[in-house]
């Protein structure tokens, strides 16, 4: 057996290059709109939790992060590596927060709830007095666990929405460096996401169509009422109740 010699001694990995202050400064300005852009395309606006500005926080840290780290003898395209950086600080901090607090959870079932029941008693969708009586709490509280309740709804556009090239945000949202889309692909399949597949899925067999035709075909409602040869307002129904359900699943999801 030959033993190696004494003398080879192992290869230093070469020390990482860091850019100079100046020039952290420099690219911090450069890409901070790009933070605003990347907080734009995330549906993190929850109310009382989460707000645009506060994304857009904790992602101008995660720019400062990546120009700190950054090391340019590796050739790394800086625009891929800062939205890796911001994006995850925005998700972290996300998930950290809970989507919803316990509370708003429980009044936002509570609102379904009283919705449900009030369209079944009066044939027709409720009014926000009239839900709002039903729960036994002013229009003020009412119009509050509301919008706590809607937050599902108001994201469910933007989740359903596919780009040409299959992305799960809209295209015109997204960072525009080509070559960054594929470095990025794998941090848009997030659990809200998921849970929104799963939900689809579920769905009666028209519904799911209307969804799929809809939101990813980008067909009209003219359109969708040819292909399944109903009437628009049939086709109307269709996507109103499966955006209802939608929501109750993903309430559901989060309680």
């Amino acid at each position: 057996m030959q033993w190696p010699s004494l003398e080879t001694q192992p290869e230093e990995a070469p020390a990482p290059q860091r850019l100079s202050l100046e020039e952290q400064q420099q690219l911090v300005m450069q890409y901070a709109p790009l933070v605003r852009r990347v907080a734009r395309s995330l549906p993190l606006e929850i109310p009382g939790l989460l707000e645009f500005e506060d994304a857009v926080g904790y992602g101008t840290c995660g720019l400062v992060e990546a120009v700190r780290r950054y090391d340019p003898s590796k050739g790394t395209n800086f625009h891929a590596y800062a939205v890796q950086r911001i994006r995850g600080s925005m998700i972290d901090a996300f998930r950290r927060m809970d989507r919803l607090s316990r509370t708003m959870r429980q009044k936002a079932r509570d609102v379904q709830r009283a919705q449900g029941e009030l369209e079944v008693a009066l044939g027709r969708s409720p009014s926000e007095r009239e839900a709002a009586a039903h729960l036994g709490i002013t229009l003020e509280q009412y119009r509050d666990a509301n919008s706590n309740s809607r937050w599902v709804t108001v994201s469910l556009d933007r989740m359903l929405e596919k780009s040409d090239d299959g992305d799960s945000f809209p295209a015109a949202e997204m960072p525009t460096a080509d070559e960054d889309i594929d470095f990025t692909r794998g941090f848009e399949e997030k659990e809200l996401y998921e849970d929104l597949a799963r939900s689809v899925q579920a769905l009666p067999e028209r519904e799911r169509l209307v969804v799929a035709l809809y939101y990813v075909e980008h067909l009209t409602m003219k359109d969708i009422a040819n292909v399944l040869s109903v009437s628009e307002t049939r086709v109307s129904q269709l996507h109103a109740q499966a955006v209802k359900r939608l929501r109750r699943a993903l309430l559901r999801e989060v309680a």
